[in-house]
């Protein structure tokens, strides 16, 4: 078993090193951005983001003086904004549309190194299944006529552009990769419809969505960002069916953003449980990666990774490769043996109170 893990693609201290030397100040500032929200950045942690060569005397002495701002974390919406924006959106699904076509229907576009894809029979990531799409645009097309109430909607389209901070070319591919990924696990039956509990598209899977694996919190942050826990504790591999473990985990991400403040600040992800070799299934953690970077749309703006025990010495660096770069300058990771990273999640605006219960938190 542990054989396996250590075949498996790694992210090493090595590496971090590596990764952290070539991160811009601009990159570094982002990050922390992200991670802390409205609560006030340490001094400390932004010093730590400068190069040296940008730090003057009195700031590396940790004196008070100035320090650059940094960037605002979510984007001011106003109405001249979003309307272009749908009409730069609509141009570039026309654009990916025919490019898809053109190309024979396998394409990459956007996201973290080119890593959006649509049309190859992989929306989700590699599961495969008898509803992928052959084609980029396919699966959408055939949205815009079964269920035009859907995928024609303001709402849905700002969906993708919250979700991809309103660059268009992203969102679009982010958009026909969502269809492709949505047919793909639900099937001709249910893709064009509803995804709620009551529409039946869940029915299979009321096993893995009772093993509580992806939760949502009743409470958010305190800069009103949705938290999802990833519990691996009470899940161990192959008791569950992976693609209904998939459909679970897009349910409750549908229901994170329902709500247009989380659309617009973003999703932080808890995970929890990575002690037990037997209780961690590297597909399905890694197609449910790249289908929350590729494919949903969501603004995934921190991971905080509650380990158990010394397994996760072996399991943390696959975690961090199947990440990249984008979210692992956004992760930190805790020791449940420790007695202040309840302190320390607090610190980043994550109260208790909405955190799990096996944590120690209020739910």
């Amino acid at each position: 078993m542990a054989a396996s893990y250590l075949a498996a693609p790694r992210f090493t201290a090595e590496d971090e090193v590596e990764e952290r030397a070539s991160m811009t100040v601009e990159e570094k500032l982002a990050a922390l951005a992200d991670l802390y929200g409205n609560v006030p950045v340490p001094r400390s942690e932004v010093l730590g983001a400068l190069d040296p060569s940008d730090r003057n005397d009195a700031a590396a002495d940790d004196s008070g003086a100035a320090l650059p701002p940094l960037p605002s974390p979510w984007i001011e919406e106003t109405e001249d904004l979003l309307e272009t924006s749908l009409e730069k959106l609509d141009r570039a699904l026309d654009e990916a549309s025919e490019s898809g076509r053109s190309e024979g229907g396998d394409g990459d576009g956007g996201g973290e190194n080119g890593a959006h894809r649509f049309g190859n029979g992989r929306g989700c990531g590699g599961l495969g299944g008898p509803g992928a799409s052959a084609s980029a645009d396919e699966a959408y097309r055939r949205a815009t006529r079964l269920c035009p109430e859907i995928v024609l909607s303001r709402k849905h389209r700002l969906l993708f552009l919250r979700a991809e901070y309103f660059d268009a070319k992203r969102a679009a591919a982010r958009l026909l990769a969502y269809w492709n990924g949505r047919v793909d696990l639900f099937g001709e039956e249910y893709a064009f419809g509803p995804l709620t509990v009551d529409s039946g598209a869940f029915d299979a899977d009321m096993k893995e969505l009772a093993m509580g694996y992806p939760r949502l919190s009743p409470l958010k942050d305190e800069s009103s960002r949705a938290i999802i826990a990833i519990n691996h504790s009470g899940v161990k591999r192959n008791t569950f069916n992976r693609r209904g473990m998939m459909r679970a985990c897009w349910l409750v991400m549908h229901r994170a953003i329902e709500d247009v403040i989380v659309q617009q600040r973003g999703i932080i992800f808890l995970g929890l449980g990575y002690g037990q070799l037997d209780q961690i299934d590297r597909k399905l953690d890694a197609t449910i990666w790249r289908c929350i970077r590729d494919v949903l749309p969501c603004r995934l703006v921190s991971s905080q990774v509650v380990v158990a025990s010394m397994s996760a010495d072996l399991i943390m660096p696959n975690v961090k490769f199947i990440l990249g770069r984008h979210s692992r300058a956004r992760l930190r990771e805790y020791s449940g043996n420790d007695p202040r990273f309840l302190e320390k999640l607090a610190a980043l605006g994550i109260g208790a109170e909405g955190l799990p219960s096996e944590i120690g938190g209020g739910w």
